[in-house]
């Protein structure tokens, strides 16, 4: 913003904004320390000056603008700057040389003016200057006063010198009493002095410490040694250098034993100019610091390099490539988890291991499970650890499981032999502690790419029981045809035949005499040892139901089940595996009176078990179980007749075949269910007359155990119903 001074610098009656202009450019040169104030002034021919008002020059400000408005001065002017040393502008100090200028409508003109310092700066005191003479401080005063405050003469011839004249007040001068002192100004009482003293803090040499001392008799600052400080004594070959106490420089000599890299020599010689010197360890042993080169090699250059190498191609089925170890080998990269491996039988961890079967498992195809078991996330579950009551239902896919526990993938199969049709749980690991139970149209495989381990207190059971759910795949009189027990003739009560399975069932008692009739055959021995296809036990047949047109007769129990574990890993067994049969129902009463009871229905054979592992372990602790079950009581005019036992886990004959239901009635007994490896007897036959007992049931056979060993395998196990058949190299 331009200052504009049209009050001070134009005629009376003022100025507007729309007069010619000119723009001052004032400039002040540092060396004009003296000039405290500045004045611009109008030199109008023939009239007189027109200054402007005074304008404070601050410390260090160098550059001024002034606005100067025609108003009615003449249309050409001189202009001139002028500069004083105190601050009201009354001492002038110094004047600019004038510039000649001239007011132009529109076209504001820029004038320069300059103040190079005043005339007394350099000059002896009394030279003249543009307000009167220069004093010994360089002061511009007027002349006839005390000129030099510093001579110790009376310039003005007053009487008085130096600062014992008035004129010399608050000007400088030189005190002899204490030549410390500096700034030093005439004092009102004529005294010579200052509050400020000489600092000496500019030693000369570097190990002199400040501050230093001043002598008041000379001004001379003087410094002691700064011993012990850092300081440079242009050695290279010594360290660390410190100041002495004679204010001199030096340093430890130094060793050269720290080279500057792998390939230089520890034995170093050290230059005054250049320091330590380390030879060159051509052709040594050294570190380039990538890991992709090996048999790293110092250079004559003292570089290091290696043979180049690398791991673009180390993956492997369950890993990415690895990264270089920087000896020639390389790491295993990450994990491909979830990614099927071993030509989709097995599927990768997060160890980047290929969890697959290292043996062909019975019944399935590991390819068709091991894409089951990857989550949406790519991931895969962890291993299961039954230890509640859980169940699974193989005819719509349904379960109950402990809480937490990851679920295992659920997938319908028709088995290797293209017919018989299984459900595949599979999983990456087993444990149970507490039960699974199995049930439904379809026998159960636990499919587990790792180790199982039943404990102590762990049952997994596919057996059927009287009244109860029928075991997992127990085979139906349609499916097992002539190896279901026969049924009782309808025309009296004679007793069902028992199931078979790897014996024949037993079977069930005839009604001898006038009037009899013979009891149902039992089912006919069947299978195979291997258990392929695996497949649950044979129901027993019904009882007879004596012309009676209001009974179906006594049901024989349904068939054990059928459950297959395969581990890929460690199968271990300590607890319970079973698929007993369900014992037959006992036969009825008499429903419509003048007839007799009704024939006991016939026992279930035992189910199927097939265990196998890469490692096999069965101690004495683990209970086997396929028993059949136990054939019904025939019934009585007015009493049912007790129903056969289930088949058991234990190694009696109660629970291992199902005992023959007895309740102390006229009806026939039934007879036990096969267990160990013991045949199911038929059922007695009793005499038949009218409103008399019912022929009890046949017991239903034992069904199949399987072993399976591959890499080894033990079994010892203390309840074996019936003695399983194995495969080497169990057991």
């Amino acid at each position: 913003m331009w200052p504009f001074v049209c009050a001070a610098l134009a005629a009376a009656g003022g100025c507007v904004c729309g007069d010619p202009t000119l723009l001052v450019d004032l400039t002040v040169a540092p060396r004009a320390t003296t000039t405290q104030c500045v004045q611009v002034v109008v030199l109008p021919a023939g009239k007189p000056e027109k200054p402007s008002d005074p304008i404070a020059r601050p410390p260090g400000k160098d550059a001024f603008q002034v606005a100067v408005l025609q108003g009615n001065l003449p249309e050409s002017v001189d202009l001139v700057a002028r500069g004083f040393d105190d601050p009201g502008c009354t001492r002038l100090n110094e004047e600019s040389i004038p510039n000649s200028v001239r007011f132009i409508r529109g076209q504001p003109q820029h004038v320069p003016l300059a103040l190079n310092g005043s005339a007394c700066i350099g000059a002896d005191a009394g030279a003249p200057c543009p307000g009167g003479v220069c004093r010994s401080d360089q002061a511009c005063v007027a002349a006839g006063g005390e000129i030099d405050c510093t001579n110790g003469v009376d310039d003005d011839g007053d009487g008085k010198a130096d600062c014992a004249d008035p004129d010399c007040f608050d000007v400088a001068c030189t005190s002899s009493a204490n030549l410390c002192m500096v700034g030093t100004k005439c004092l009102a009482d004529g005294g010579c002095a200052s509050a400020t003293f000489k600092a000496c803090d500019m030693p000369p040499a570097f190990c002199l410490g400040a501050p230093g001392t001043c002598s008041a008799p000379t001004g001379v600052c003087s410094y002691a040694p700064d011993a012990g400080i850092g300081c440079d004594d242009g050695n290279q070959c010594t360290n660390p250098d410190h100041c002495l106490l004679d204010a001199g420089c030096g340093g430890d000599p130094i060793v050269c034993n720290t080279p500057p890299g792998a390939c230089y020599s520890t034995n170093g010689s050290c230059d005054l100019d250049a320091g330590c010197i380390y030879p060159v360890r051509a052709d040594g042993g050294c570190d380039d610091g990538n890991l992709c080169t090996f048999n790293d090699r110092c250079s004559a250059d003292a570089g290091c390099a290696g043979t180049t190498y690398s791991c673009s191609g180390s993956g492997t089925q369950c890993s990415f490539p690895g990264s270089c170890l920087g000896d020639g080998g390389c790491s295993i990269g990450p994990a491909k988890t979830g990614q099927l491996c071993d030509g989709g039988t097995g599927v990768c961890n997060a160890s980047a291991v290929c969890l697959g079967f290292p043996y062909v498992p019975s019944n399935f195809k590991p390819s068709q499970i091991a894409p089951t078991l990857v989550l949406p996330d790519g991931g895969l579950p962890g291993s299961i650890n039954l230890s509640c009551n859980a169940w699974f239902n193989s005819t719509d896919g349904g379960m109950s499981w402990c809480n937490g526990e990851p679920l295992p993938s659920v997938t319908p199969i028709t088995q290797n032999d293209g017919t018989t049709l299984a459900t595949v749980l599979g999983m990456t690991g087993l444990t149970v502690s507490g039960s699974l139970q199995v049930f439904g149209t379809r026998p159960v495989i636990l499919a587990v790419w790792g180790d199982v381990n039943i404990t102590s207190t762990g049952t997994v059971s596919a057996r059927s029981a009287l009244g109860e759910d029928a075991g997992a795949g127990a085979a139906g009189a349609a499916s097992c045809g002539a190896q279901n027990g026969g049924v009782g003739s309808n025309t009296v009560g004679a007793g069902g035949g028992g199931g078979s399975y790897t014996t024949a069932g037993g079977n069930g008692g005839d009604l001898t005499g006038t009037g009899g009739a013979n009891g149902g055959n039992g089912g006919a021995s069947n299978g195979n040892a291997t258990i392929i296809p695996l497949r649950g036990g044979c129901s027993g047949g019904n009882g007879g139901r004596a012309n009676d047109a209001n009974s179906d007769g006594s049901a024989g129990g349904l068939g054990g089940g059928a459950v297959q574990i395969s581990a890929a890993g460690t199968l271990t067994v300590n607890g319970t595996v079973t698929a007993s049969g369900a014992g037959g129902q006992g036969g009825l009463q008499d429903q419509v009176g003048g007839e007799g009871g009704n024939g006991g229905g016939g026992g279930g054979s035992g189910g199927a078990v097939l265990l196998e592992g890469d490692d096999t372990n069965i101690p004495s602790g683990a209970k086997l179980t396929a028993s059949g079950g136990g054939g019904g009581e025939g019934g009585h005019m007015d009493t049912n007749g007790a129903a056969g036992v289930n088949g058991g886990n234990g190694p009696t004959t109660a629970s291992g075949g199902g005992t023959a239901g007895v309740s102390g009635n006229c009806g026939g007994d039934g007879t036990a269910g096969g267990f160990n490896n013991t045949a199911p007897t038929a059922a007695a036959n009793i005499t038949y007359a009218t409103q008399a007992c019912g022929a009890g049931g046949g017991g239903g056979a034992a069904g199949k155990i399987r072993v399976n060993g591959h890499a080894s395998c033990a079994v010892t196990a203390g309840v074996q119903s019936p003695t399983p058949s194995f495969g080497a190299p169990c057991p």
